[in-house]
């Protein structure tokens, strides 16, 4: 799998977002290359986990302004993280446990899943963001 990196057109103009966004797409290019170049499974482990730590420290973000700020969607949009979180999960547990490798199926699942909601689902809520001060 090629390596990836946020796109300056899904930039959402709230620094702590964007950075935090930025961050996803460089554990994905770490998990690429310890697999393509070192073959090392105990390393793309720590990675996932990285990943999984990540997962929720951003989304936890997200979902602190939303409730600040009273989000009206916050409901559905958590849901959403909710699911993909699980998903990362099952993903790190079954990667250690061996039952799965790195293959580019998944990874472009969690890249594509990841970009369409930056792109889709979190431009909902950056208006209110700024509104209040968030940038």
């Amino acid at each position: 799998m090629e390596t990836k990196e946020l796109a300056p057109g899904l930039c959402l103009g709230i620094e702590v977002i964007d950075g935090q966004h930025a961050r996803f797409f460089e554990l994905m290019n770490r998990m690429v290359a310890s697999d393509t170049l070192d073959g090392n499974r105990e390393l793309v482990a720590e990675v996932l986990a990285e990943m999984v730590a990540y997962v929720h420290d951003h989304f936890q973000t997200e979902e602190e302004l939303m409730e600040r700020f009273e989000y009206p969607d916050m409901m559905a949009h958590v849901v959403k993280h909710a699911q993909f979180a699980a998903i990362v999960e099952n993903f790190h547990e079954k990667y250690v446990n061996e039952e799965i490798g790195l293959d580019d199926e998944v990874m472009g699942y969690l890249v594509e899943w990841f970009t369409e909601h930056i792109r889709v689902e979190d431009p909902k809520y950056v208006e209110l963001f700024k509104a209040n001060g968030v940038v």
